[in-house]
């Protein structure tokens, strides 16, 4: 056999096992989706047994049709709860042992099915009073503007405890639709920024499980360049709890930046486009400045009207390699 057909065979072998990987993908997902459909049937299903240990059974698999619904999220929120895919997981395997036990202690008394559903509702209400007694709350403009605008101060390598902060971070952009965080609108005044989305779409910011997770601790722009402009939103800046203080803002379009990473390690960067944009909206918050800052205009909107208007004007750059005064503003503020 030639170089040439050995090449070309095990080229199709593994184009084949990439379309195969694909298609598993793919399927996973559909599955995934339409999964809690198969625990709702299973569990009416159960109920037509008759029997303690099945209508128990038949509940568990109810509430777990409930749990992996996609609404599940969206209901939860409104009521302002959080829950992790830890804390879901959890709820899954107590309810199931919950149900195994009843099962194997398959006697003719209804009051095991009280006691059964009683201890899985139990685990229920204990994962959701924990949840959101952990719930990171954030800080602002409402109850605590001049917090808000008080400089940040370098991180400490050797006393702060960075990695509690980044958890922290973390946890707060997946439980809100943010692009980013920067410390200080979690009370903590410290130069930490914690990106969790660069991209202009905003599904990315409302997908938990997205997240980019890039790091910047005290973080300095070196240059800046180019000119762009963007509808800006803040989970800080708020007229109230569904009501976000918006503006237009132009912000560079691209920036060199000196950073360290988790490790202490010094870096130097340069970002472009909309991650620029997001970078520097939260490098203001390290400096004590506000978007509502840098316009004179400011809107107030819904999470709603914000995702219509980036619809109708989306993130337009201007120019990229024009002079840029951020810095020089930056300085005057």
């Amino acid at each position: 056999m030639s170089n040439i057909s050995f090449f070309i065979i095990n080229y199709d072998i593994i184009k084949w096992v990439m379309v195969m990987k694909t298609a598993i993908k793919d399927l996973k997902a559909s599955v995934a989706k339409g999964f809690w459909v198969l625990l709702l049937l299973l569990g009416f299903e159960a109920f037509t047994f008759n029997k303690p240990y099945f209508i128990v059974l038949g509940i568990m698999l109810l509430l777990l049709s409930f749990l992996t619904n996609p609404f599940f999220n969206k209901i939860t929120k409104k009521i302002n709860i959080c829950l992790s895919s830890k804390q879901k997981v959890f709820i899954a395997i107590s309810n199931f042992l919950t149900a195994a036990y009843s099962i194997t202690e398959a006697e003719k008394n209804y009051y095991r099915i009280l006691i059964s559903v009683s201890i899985m509702i139990l685990f229920w209400i204990i994962t959701i009073i924990y949840s959101n007694k952990n719930k990171i709350k954030r800080v602002t403009t409402i109850d605590n503007e001049n917090f808000l605008r008080e400089r940040s101060v370098d991180v400490d390598f050797e006393r702060d405890n960075i990695k509690r902060i980044i958890k922290k971070l973390k946890l707060f952009c997946r439980q809100n639709e943010v692009y980013a965080l920067a410390s200080v609108q979690i009370g903590i005044k410290k130069k930490i920024i914690y990106i969790k989305n660069t991209n202009e779409d905003m599904n990315n910011n409302f997908n938990s499980k997205y997240d980019e997770e890039k790091i910047y601790i005290n973080p300095v722009i070196l240059s800046a360049k180019g000119n762009t402009k963007f509808l800006e939103g803040c989970a800080s800046c708020i007229k109230d709890k569904n009501t976000f203080k918006t503006c237009v803002i132009e912000r560079p379009y691209a920036i060199k930046l000196r950073y360290y990473n988790v490790k202490g390690e010094e870096k130097e960067e340069e970002i472009t486009g909309f991650a620029a944009t997001v970078f520097c909206h939260e490098y203001d918050h390290l400096n004590g400045i506000l978007h509502i800052d840098r316009s004179k205009k400011i809107y107030n909107k819904s999470l709603k009207e914000m995702k219509e208007y980036r619809k109708n004007h989306p993130y337009k750059v201007i120019s990229k390699t024009s002079n840029n005064n951020y810095l020089i503003n930056l300085k005057e503020k």
